[in-house]
């Protein structure tokens, strides 16, 4: 950049355009130049300053929102995948269910086969 000036035209022009409000910074910056050139309607340095303030706290603000969307998207993701490993713990925990009924299930009719079995032998 060449001054200061089009380093803040730049940035606020870059944060504020998305809602439109870059026209009053190409207003402030127009009648900052018309300072220059003895522009009876040109503002003045002190109120410039002021509005770079200003504008500057807008841009500031618009990147805490901005970091602030981020945050809320990032906790939404976050949830999300608490919710997903709880449905999958819940699922984990069936599947054990079921496979302790198999177990069991299979151990009665192992010890039903040995009876079976034993009854069969003593009968020979």
């Amino acid at each position: 950049f060449t001054s200061l000036r089009d380093a803040f035209h730049d940035a606020a022009n870059r944060a504020l355009s998305v809602r439109g409000e870059n026209r009053i910074v190409n207003r402030l910056m127009g009648q900052s130049s018309g300072a220059n050139a003895g522009d009876k309607y040109a503002i003045s340095e002190e109120t410039m300053r002021g509005a770079y303030e200003a504008v500057f706290a807008l841009i500031t603000i618009n990147d805490r929102r901005r970091e602030h969307e981020e945050y809320e998207s990032l906790n939404t993701r976050l949830l999300n995948q608490e919710e997903l490993i709880k449905a999958l713990t819940d699922r984990t925990r069936g599947q054990e269910r079921d496979i302790k009924a198999l177990q069991s299930h299979f151990e009665e009719e192992i010890r039903k086969l040995r009876e079976w079995n034993r009854l069969r032998d003593e009968g020979a």
